[in-house]
Protein backbone atom coordinates (compact mmCIF):
# COMPACT_ATOMS: atom_id res chain seq x y z
CA UNK A 1 0.00 0.00 0.00
CA UNK A 2 2.59 2.78 1.07
CA UNK A 3 4.32 1.39 -2.80
CA UNK A 4 1.26 2.45 -4.08
CA UNK A 5 0.88 5.72 -2.31
CA UNK A 6 4.17 6.94 -3.71
CA UNK A 7 3.52 5.87 -6.92
CA UNK A 8 0.03 8.23 -7.24
CA UNK A 9 2.07 10.88 -5.00
CA UNK A 10 4.82 10.94 -7.72
CA UNK A 11 2.43 10.71 -10.52
CA UNK A 12 0.75 13.98 -8.81
CA UNK A 13 3.94 15.33 -8.65
CA UNK A 14 4.86 14.45 -12.46
CA UNK A 15 1.52 16.15 -14.16
CA UNK A 16 1.22 18.86 -11.29
CA UNK A 17 2.73 21.46 -14.27
CA UNK A 18 0.13 21.08 -16.16
CA UNK A 19 -2.42 22.21 -14.14
CA UNK A 20 -2.52 25.82 -14.85
CA UNK A 21 -3.85 28.82 -15.48
CA UNK A 22 -4.11 28.26 -19.30
CA UNK A 23 -5.21 25.07 -19.33
CA UNK A 24 -8.27 25.78 -17.42
CA UNK A 25 -9.18 28.64 -19.73
CA UNK A 26 -9.05 26.49 -22.18
CA UNK A 27 -11.35 23.41 -20.30
CA UNK A 28 -13.65 26.31 -19.36
CA UNK A 29 -13.71 27.30 -23.02
CA UNK A 30 -14.65 24.02 -24.31
CA UNK A 31 -16.65 23.62 -21.85
CA UNK A 32 -18.64 27.04 -22.88
CA UNK A 33 -18.91 25.97 -26.27
CA UNK A 34 -20.37 22.83 -25.33
CA UNK A 35 -23.29 24.39 -23.44
CA UNK A 36 -23.99 27.45 -25.80
CA UNK A 37 -24.14 24.00 -28.47
CA UNK A 38 -26.53 21.76 -26.57
CA UNK A 39 -27.70 24.21 -23.84
CA UNK A 40 -27.26 20.62 -21.51
CA UNK A 41 -24.33 21.14 -19.06
CA UNK A 42 -24.55 17.03 -18.74
CA UNK A 43 -23.44 17.28 -22.32
CA UNK A 44 -20.62 19.91 -21.53
CA UNK A 45 -19.93 17.46 -18.77
CA UNK A 46 -17.98 15.42 -21.55
CA UNK A 47 -14.85 18.10 -21.70
CA UNK A 48 -14.66 16.60 -18.35
CA UNK A 49 -13.98 13.17 -19.58
CA UNK A 50 -11.65 14.76 -21.89
CA UNK A 51 -9.65 16.82 -19.50
CA UNK A 52 -9.46 13.04 -17.63
CA UNK A 53 -8.06 11.40 -20.46
CA UNK A 54 -5.55 13.61 -21.22
CA UNK A 55 -3.53 14.12 -17.99
CA UNK A 56 -3.93 10.58 -17.26
CA UNK A 57 -1.57 9.84 -19.88
CA UNK A 58 1.07 12.85 -18.71
CA UNK A 59 3.08 10.36 -16.25
CA UNK A 60 3.95 8.46 -18.47
CA UNK A 61 5.12 11.09 -21.30
CA UNK A 62 7.00 13.11 -17.95
CA UNK A 63 8.37 8.73 -16.81
CA UNK A 64 9.77 8.30 -20.32
CA UNK A 65 11.59 12.49 -21.08
CA UNK A 66 12.63 12.72 -16.86
CA UNK A 67 13.65 8.54 -16.74
CA UNK A 68 11.47 8.38 -13.48
CA UNK A 69 10.57 4.31 -14.15
CA UNK A 70 14.12 3.28 -14.26
CA UNK A 71 14.21 4.84 -10.90
CA UNK A 72 11.24 2.87 -9.52
CA UNK A 73 13.40 -0.54 -10.22
CA UNK A 74 16.57 0.87 -8.51
CA UNK A 75 14.41 2.10 -5.42
CA UNK A 76 12.85 -1.71 -5.24
CA UNK A 77 9.25 -0.99 -5.89
CA UNK A 78 8.30 -3.98 -7.99
CA UNK A 79 6.66 -3.22 -11.32
CA UNK A 80 3.05 -4.48 -10.40
CA UNK A 81 3.13 -1.65 -7.74
CA UNK A 82 3.91 0.58 -10.42
CA UNK A 83 0.96 -0.12 -12.86
CA UNK A 84 -1.70 -0.38 -9.74
CA UNK A 85 -0.31 2.34 -8.61
CA UNK A 86 -0.90 4.51 -12.28
CA UNK A 87 -4.34 3.18 -12.15
CA UNK A 88 -5.39 4.47 -8.86
CA UNK A 89 -4.37 7.31 -9.65
CA UNK A 90 -6.13 7.44 -13.17
CA UNK A 91 -9.13 6.66 -11.04
CA UNK A 92 -8.53 9.43 -8.79
CA UNK A 93 -8.11 12.08 -11.43
CA UNK A 94 -11.27 11.01 -13.22
CA UNK A 95 -12.83 11.63 -9.24
CA UNK A 96 -11.11 15.27 -9.06
CA UNK A 97 -12.16 16.09 -12.88
CA UNK A 98 -15.97 15.32 -11.57
CA UNK A 99 -15.62 17.74 -8.52
CA UNK A 100 -14.86 19.98 -11.19
CA UNK A 101 -18.09 19.18 -13.04
CA UNK A 102 -20.07 19.48 -10.17
CA UNK A 103 -19.04 23.23 -9.52
CA UNK A 104 -19.65 23.55 -13.55
CA UNK A 105 -23.27 22.16 -13.46
CA UNK A 106 -23.78 23.80 -10.68
CA UNK A 107 -23.47 27.17 -12.04
CA UNK A 108 -24.55 26.40 -15.29
CA UNK A 109 -27.59 24.78 -14.48
CA UNK A 110 -28.84 28.35 -13.28
CA UNK A 111 -29.09 29.48 -16.85
CA UNK A 112 -31.24 26.18 -17.68
CA UNK A 113 -33.73 23.75 -16.13
CA UNK A 114 -32.45 22.37 -12.87
CA UNK A 115 -30.36 19.57 -13.95
CA UNK A 116 -32.14 16.41 -11.89
CA UNK A 117 -29.54 14.88 -9.80
CA UNK A 118 -30.46 10.60 -11.16
CA UNK A 119 -29.83 12.20 -14.71
CA UNK A 120 -26.54 13.96 -13.56
CA UNK A 121 -25.52 10.78 -11.55
CA UNK A 122 -26.52 8.02 -14.30
CA UNK A 123 -24.15 10.64 -16.58
CA UNK A 124 -21.24 10.47 -14.41
CA UNK A 125 -21.54 7.26 -14.06
CA UNK A 126 -21.56 6.49 -18.03
CA UNK A 127 -18.66 9.02 -18.50
CA UNK A 128 -16.50 6.78 -15.43
CA UNK A 129 -17.35 3.90 -17.69
CA UNK A 130 -15.90 5.10 -20.57
CA UNK A 131 -12.89 6.87 -19.20
CA UNK A 132 -12.37 3.11 -17.56
CA UNK A 133 -12.51 1.42 -20.78
CA UNK A 134 -10.15 3.93 -23.01
CA UNK A 135 -7.70 3.59 -20.21
CA UNK A 136 -7.77 -0.08 -19.94
CA UNK A 137 -7.16 -0.20 -23.66
CA UNK A 138 -4.37 2.97 -23.70
CA UNK A 139 -2.67 1.76 -20.72
CA UNK A 140 -1.14 -1.38 -21.70
CA UNK A 141 0.77 -0.22 -24.77
CA UNK A 142 2.14 2.73 -22.72
CA UNK A 143 3.28 0.34 -20.46
CA UNK A 144 4.86 -1.88 -23.05
CA UNK A 145 5.96 0.46 -25.74
CA UNK A 146 6.42 3.51 -23.68
CA UNK A 147 4.45 6.98 -24.38
CA UNK A 148 6.42 8.06 -27.85
CA UNK A 149 6.23 5.10 -29.10
CA UNK A 150 2.35 3.94 -27.91
CA UNK A 151 0.89 7.72 -28.62
CA UNK A 152 -0.08 7.14 -32.19
CA UNK A 153 -0.87 3.44 -31.37
CA UNK A 154 -3.11 4.49 -28.81
CA UNK A 155 -5.03 6.49 -31.03
CA UNK A 156 -6.43 3.41 -32.52
CA UNK A 157 -8.18 3.12 -29.40
CA UNK A 158 -10.63 6.24 -30.29
CA UNK A 159 -10.65 4.72 -33.26
CA UNK A 160 -12.18 1.37 -32.14
CA UNK A 161 -14.90 3.16 -30.38
CA UNK A 162 -15.78 5.25 -33.19
CA UNK A 163 -16.29 1.79 -35.36
CA UNK A 164 -18.04 0.50 -32.05
CA UNK A 165 -20.59 3.50 -31.87
CA UNK A 166 -21.08 3.49 -36.06
CA UNK A 167 -22.07 -0.09 -35.84
CA UNK A 168 -24.63 0.54 -33.04
CA UNK A 169 -26.02 3.09 -35.16
CA UNK A 170 -25.63 1.18 -37.93
CA UNK A 171 -27.88 -1.62 -36.25
CA UNK A 172 -30.03 1.08 -33.95
CA UNK A 173 -33.42 -0.40 -35.46
CA UNK A 174 -32.48 -4.02 -34.77
CA UNK A 175 -31.19 -3.50 -31.40
CA UNK A 176 -34.13 -1.43 -30.41
CA UNK A 177 -35.79 -4.24 -28.47
CA UNK A 178 -32.46 -4.89 -26.33
CA UNK A 179 -32.59 -0.75 -25.50
CA UNK A 180 -36.12 -1.04 -24.83
CA UNK A 181 -35.65 -3.92 -22.32
CA UNK A 182 -31.63 -1.77 -21.39
CA UNK A 183 -34.07 0.95 -20.24
CA UNK A 184 -36.40 -1.08 -18.53
CA UNK A 185 -33.95 -2.42 -16.28
CA UNK A 186 -31.89 0.95 -15.56
CA UNK A 187 -30.43 -0.99 -12.64
CA UNK A 188 -29.80 -4.28 -14.08
CA UNK A 189 -28.16 -2.77 -16.98
CA UNK A 190 -26.02 -0.41 -14.67
CA UNK A 191 -24.63 -3.45 -12.60
CA UNK A 192 -23.93 -5.55 -15.94
CA UNK A 193 -22.22 -3.04 -17.44
CA UNK A 194 -20.02 -2.19 -14.44
CA UNK A 195 -19.03 -5.94 -13.74
CA UNK A 196 -17.87 -6.17 -17.36
CA UNK A 197 -15.88 -3.17 -17.51
CA UNK A 198 -14.18 -3.99 -14.04
CA UNK A 199 -13.39 -7.10 -15.49
CA UNK A 200 -11.67 -5.63 -18.39
CA UNK A 201 -9.66 -3.13 -16.23
CA UNK A 202 -8.83 -6.29 -14.27
CA UNK A 203 -7.70 -8.00 -17.57
CA UNK A 204 -5.99 -4.64 -18.32
CA UNK A 205 -4.06 -4.54 -15.07
CA UNK A 206 -2.79 -7.97 -15.52
CA UNK A 207 -1.78 -7.33 -19.16
CA UNK A 208 0.03 -4.15 -18.11
CA UNK A 209 1.95 -5.65 -15.12
CA UNK A 210 3.17 -8.22 -17.60
CA UNK A 211 4.47 -5.91 -20.44
CA UNK A 212 6.02 -3.49 -17.81
CA UNK A 213 7.89 -6.48 -15.35
CA UNK A 214 9.45 -7.62 -19.26
CA UNK A 215 9.82 -4.27 -20.46
CA UNK A 216 13.96 -3.35 -20.37
CA UNK A 217 15.08 0.60 -19.34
Amino acid sequence: MKDIKKIVNLDYISIKPYFTIKNLIILIFLYLVYFFITSNPLTANSTILLFSLIHSSYPFLVGEDDGIDSLYRIFGIKSGKVVLGRYVFALILFIFALLISIVFSTIFSLFVETVDIKEFLSTSFAYLLVYLLIISFKYPLYFKYGYKKAKSISALTFAFIGILSFIVMAFKDSLNDLFIIMENNILMTLLISLLLVLLIVFISIKVSQKLYNNRDF
